[in-house]
């Protein structure tokens, strides 16, 4: 019994550490001028190149996703899946066209 309260309690400080930090990151990041900036880059971004304006777009996603749906205590599955597939495509782009990622 001892053993469980103690998990249990280190738990706890730990998802109460990971929401300090994280609300200490939205203290530090102003979201509206990032997303602003975001905007900016990829209406500079000439329409022909599509895989540039791509990246931006699943890197808004992500840092949308992060900053206003994730901490929630429920989130939508859908969504989860959609972040999870584009943190995949942005590291794929990252590496090289042949990385394979098998999700079970």
């Amino acid at each position: 019994m001892i053993g469980c309260n103690r998990k249990k309690k280190i738990e706890k400080i730990n998802r109460e550490r990971k929401e300090a930090e994280l609300e200490f990151l939205k203290g530090q990041l102003n979201p509206h001028f990032l997303f602003n900036s975001i905007n900016t880059l990829y209406g500079s971004i000439q329409p022909s190149n599509e895989l540039a304006r791509n990246i931006l777009l699943k890197l808004s996603d992500i840092l949308r996703y992060q900053l206003y749906e994730c901490g929630d205590n429920k989130v939508n599955i859908e969504r989860e899946i959609e972040y999870m597939n584009n943190y995949i495509e942005l590291q794929r782009l990252r590496s090289n066209q042949n990385l394979e990622v098998n999700v079970a």
